[in-house]
């Protein structure tokens, strides 16, 4: 579930969590801000079907709205 979402115009390098330089936007997406709290606490329940050739996880990522440096 991503309960947020922002880019810069297409073309640009804004956007949300850059993993490496040279990045660029293909289309421009506005922005939304669901459920995109500052402080409080999250409880995840999951459940899955897992398989040998399964893939699962759940995690909290931040949305960035500033560009800072790529790590």
């Amino acid at each position: 579930m991503q309960s947020g979402n922002w880019s810069g115009p297409a073309g640009s390098s804004q956007g949300q969590q850059p993993f490496r330089d040279g990045l660029v936007v293909r289309e421009a997406q506005p922005a939304r801000w669901g459920f995109t709290p500052h402080y409080g606490y999250v409880e995840v329940q999951c459940r899955a079907t897992i398989t040998g050739r399964s893939m699962f996880s759940a995690w909290m990522v931040g949305l960035e709205d500033e560009a800072g440096p790529v790590r």
